[in-house]
């Protein structure tokens, strides 16, 4: 693996207000904006969804989110939300080769602390 992309709940928070709730076989309530974090965070720490993979709720979840929003036909919000998230830091970028590290920090993206004033 030569690069990675982070991502936390607030992004995907914001991506939810663009594609509107996500149905989980298996679970009583879509997943929305408003409920993401708590029943997500709820259902892996608890072990409630599958105790032997406690991140099955996520597994199960991001194939139904990226066909939602690869199909919304929303170009303009998502990179609206892409900028959002990663000027606040909600995404973040690495990557072992320097070129591309190089560009991820040149574009304030790179998963990097700064350095305290």
């Amino acid at each position: 693996m030569d690069s990675v992309i982070a991502i936390d709940k607030t992004f995907v928070e914001n991506l939810l207000k663009l594609t509107g709730p996500i149905t989980i076989p298996d679970l009583a309530k879509p997943l929305t904006s408003e409920n993401f974090s708590t029943i997500t965070s709820y259902l892996v720490e608890s072990k409630t969804f599958g105790s032997d993979d406690p991140k099955k709720i996520l597994k199960d979840f991001l194939p139904l989110f990226l066909n939602r929003l690869s199909s919304e036909g929303n170009a303009a919000g998502i990179i609206t939300t892409m900028q959002q998230g990663i000027a606040a830091k909600h995404v973040q970028f690495y990557s072992r080769d320097a070129a591309v590290e190089d560009f991820f920090a040149t574009h304030n993206a790179a998963g990097v602390l700064a350095a305290p004033q």
